[in-house]
């Protein structure tokens, strides 16, 4: 019992002493946090009269509201008058645009600003009493003490040079400048047209062409003095004019007075008027030069479209104009001289190209003007005035795509009329050096590699096993693939160089080796390497048309219709246009052509390129096999008025149309004047189009020799040897017509060159053959038709001549 009640004193004794230190840790714990609610309250009440005092600050100058300076464009409120001395008002004050939702109206005084002790230091009398004040105060700070005088002096000092940088950003930045009473919705309504803008080119650039001008109109309805908007609108409507169904109507007559009659003369709405047929573009033009009198560029549009419609008297007017706002504008001056150019007058076309370059003005020398002006002198024959003409104006072009221009330019000079293949070849080494992974000047290099071989003729330690073409072709193909190998390695390189999109850098080098291996039908080979440029070059539309060719040549139609989708999403081309109109009408599905859908793609090619010759030559040929002879007709002679950069093939197409219905001498004037257009135009550069004036020689002498005119063809012929050096089409031309004229020897001597050229051309090896058959030299006439034979098995009339041979020497059973 006793036991029991000592556990239960000693239980009790537990629990008081458990309770008394509960007790005791309570007391404890409040002892040593009884100072904190005092230090929360003082941290607190810190923070609200510093709040307190920046607002109150951000009221008397709204720019201490911000610790950096903010550039005056996203702040038009805060930029500050050139006057010291105005007050002036801000009627905003909206801070919505920040995120703030405080709207007042601020009273600013200038003179305020500037004496304003939180805006400069105290150097005058005036100041000394805030100064003092400001030592004198005290202020609580975050741990319940007091700030020095030191500390605070301090504090000013960097809110005072802080509000002297943002003072100094606003007035130094005078791009973003505005008026003190600017409004914010004339800001807004210039972003959103800028806007609207991008949008209405973007849906140009996709090809809808239909919603691009409405927007461009909607803009317009905006800004009614927007130039950039009238000069985009009115481009569009030319292009629609100038490619509507094939284009310009040449028959109709535009104006009625000549240009003695319209120099000088003030261009009004009657005078616009007056102009036959109506036009669109001329309205919009009208309209946009009214508003925008002072724009050169819409003079200068205007102009040209004047001039592809063949209204040539109005389009000087134009031109003269737009140089009464300039006159040493360089892009006036190229438009204007190339009009008197194509009319033949060449020593006002050299005025015009001369006058900005003889100018000390810089931005005044471009690519155009110096090429067109070294190209006329080449064609006057003063070769040292083009050389130096290049040379001299190089250094004050800044593109980097027109000094290659000129570059490429002043080579082909120096290999074609100096024979200076080294020189040459130095200047394409130059264009790579100050412009690496320039694809031109690695096409030319590669081309000018294969035309060395011509220059082997008299070294006898080259091999003759193949012929000039297959030698010629070997060269150039291992100078691409070294440059694919080259670029292919550093394009990683240029592309981290290069931000922005290059001008010079494309997938031309690899369509070119792909384009030689289909050339050998290496097809397999030719996928590859167009794979390889798409990989480098994902937005170059030229390399999924390339591709396309390639499937239409194997005959899978599928995939070539395929690949010019990619390529038309790409970009929309002319090229890629004519490529699905062609496959459409050759290849069309279900075997039902739809011709309708095909004119169609024609006449979108010619909205995007109104000056793309091989739209007008195949359109016209589709209408000529449909029977609309006149339509065809037509079609053609709108693309020889339109001044196609390939003239070539619309005089070809025009003068077989022409020879198709017996119109003989009308073919004979369309080749010839075709060929005086060609040498004009392209009598400098090395480009396909060159090599496609090469069918023009060819058809003409040809047509003379079948005419019974053999000194005309010869001298046709001769003409075209020079120009195009040796072909082996125009060497047998030339030997047919000395075999005419009774020059057995030097038709030999022709026909030996041409073979010699190309050896797979069996229309020379048989008409040699029968030439040596008819004289009786009937071992070398077989040897010649074995030798056709082995070259080309699937020539008939080789086969036939041998047999005729063989027949009349009485081997009956070779003949069968």
């Amino acid at each position: 019992m006793y036991d029991s009640r000592v556990r239960r004193t000693q239980t009790e004794n537990n629990v008081s002493k458990m309770k008394l230190s509960r007790i005791q840790q309570r007391h404890s714990y409040s002892k040593k946090n009884s100072r904190k609610p005092t230090l929360l309250m003082i941290y607190f009440l810190s923070v609200a009269i510093l709040v307190t005092l920046s607002v109150a600050s951000a009221y008397i100058n709204p720019i201490h509201r911000f610790s950096t300076p903010i550039p005056t464009h996203r702040m038009p409120f805060l930029s500050l008058s050139s006057s010291p001395s105005t007050t002036q008002k801000y009627n905003h004050f909206n801070r919505n645009n920040l995120g703030g939702r405080i709207k007042q109206q601020v009273t600013l005084n200038n003179d305020f600003v500037q004496t304003s002790p939180l805006l400069l230091s105290s150097s005058t009398s005036e100041d000394t009493g805030y100064n003092k004040r400001l030592q004198e105060e005290k202020t609580p700070n975050i741990g319940g003490g007091s700030t020095t005088t030191t500390e605070k002096h301090n504090s000013a000092v960097k809110h005072q040079h802080r509000i002297k940088q943002s003072q100094q950003h606003l007035q130094t930045n005078k791009r973003y400048k505005t008026k003190l009473n600017s409004n914010p919705n004339q800001s807004n309504k210039k972003r959103r047209v800028r806007t609207m803008f991008r949008q209405a080119k973007e849906m140009e650039r996709t090809g809808q062409w239909g919603q691009a001008c409405t927007h461009l109109k909607k803009i317009l309805e905006l800004d009614p003095f927007d130039s950039y908007t009238h000069l985009a609108l009115c481009r569009l409507q030319s292009r629609k004019e100038r490619g509507n169904s094939g284009g310009i109507h040449v028959n109709k007559r535009y104006s009625k007075w000549s240009d003695s009659d319209l120099n000088g003369m003030e261009i009004t709405q009657s005078l616009v008027i007056e102009i036959e047929p109506f036009s669109a573009a001329r309205d919009a033009f009208f309209e946009g030069t009214q508003k925008c009198p002072t724009s050169i560029h819409l003079w200068q549009a205007w102009a040209l479209h004047e001039e592809s419609q063949g209204n040539l008297p109005f389009a000087r007017r134009l031109f003269q104009q737009a140089l009464s706002l300039d006159e040493i504008n360089p892009y006036v001056c190229h438009g204007y001289g190339l009009l008197e150019h194509r009319c033949g007058n060449f020593n006002t076309a050299q005025e015009l190209w001369e006058r900005p370059l003889k100018s000390d003005k810089k931005g005044k020398s471009s690519a155009a003007l110096v090429c067109s002006l070294g190209k006329l002198l080449v064609s006057k024959g003063k070769l040292l005035e083009a050389r130096t003409l290049y040379l001299q104006h190089v250094s004050k072009i800044k593109s980097e795509r027109e000094v290659s221009e000129v570059y490429l330019a002043a080579a082909w000079l120096e290999e074609k009329h100096f024979t200076n293949m080294d020189k040459a070849e130095e200047l394409l080494n130059l264009v790579l050096k100050k412009s690496p992974g320039n694809s031109r000047a690695m096409v030319a290099l590669a081309r000018l590699e294969g035309r060395k071989v011509d220059t082997e003729k008299s070294n006898k330690n080259v091999s003759h096993k193949n012929d000039v073409v297959r030698r010629r072709d070997k060269a150039v193909k291992k100078k691409l693939e070294d440059a694919c190998r080259e670029l292919i390695k550093g394009k990683s390189q240029l592309i981290h160089d290069k931000t922005e999109k290059s001008e010079v850098l494309d997938g031309r080098l690899f369509n070119a080796l792909a384009d030689m291996e289909v050339k050998e039908k290496n097809y397999n080979a030719a996928r590859n390497i167009l794979k390889k440029g798409m990989e480098l070059f994902p937005n170059d539309h030229t390399l999924p048309q390339a591709a396309g060719k390639v499937e239409e040549r194997v005959g899978n139609f599928t995939a070539a219709r395929d690949w010019y989708s990619a390529s038309l999403l790409l970009a929309p081309s002319s090229p890629t246009l004519v490529a699905y109109a062609l496959i459409e009408l050759r290849h069309p599905i279900e075997n039902k052509r739809n011709y309708t859908k095909v004119a169609r793609l024609f006449d979108e090619a010619l909205l995007l390129d109104p000056r793309h010759g091989p739209v007008y030559n195949a359109y016209g040929n589709m209408e000529l096999k449909r029977g609309n002879i006149e339509r065809a007709r037509q079609i053609y002679q709108n693309g020889v008025s339109a001044h196609c950069k390939d003239l070539a093939s619309v005089y070809h197409g025009l003068a077989m149309l022409e020879l198709s219905l017996g119109n003989v001498e009308t073919a004979r004037l369309v080749l010839i004047k075709g060929l005086k257009e060609v040498k004009i135009n392209d009598g400098m550069m090395d480009n396909n189009r060159r090599k496609r004036s090469l069918f023009l020689t060819h058809t003409l002498g040809v047509l003379e020799l079948n005419s019974n005119r053999a000194a005309q063809a010869k001298a046709v012929f001769e003409s075209g040897l020079e120009r195009h050096g040796d072909s082996s089409q125009l060497l047998l031309g030339a030997a047919l017509s000395e075999l005419k004229l009774g020059n057995e020897d030097a038709a030999r001597t022709l026909f030996e060159r041409s073979v010699k050229v190309d050896r797979k051309h069996a229309q020379a090896w048989q008409s040699w053959g029968v030439m040596e058959m008819r004289a009786g030299n009937y071992k070398v006439a077989k040897t010649l038709f074995e030798c056709g034979l082995k070259n080309d098995p699937r020539h008939g009339a080789l086969w036939q001549a041998y047999a005729t041979m063989e027949s009349r020497l009485g081997n009956f059973e070779i003949a069968r």
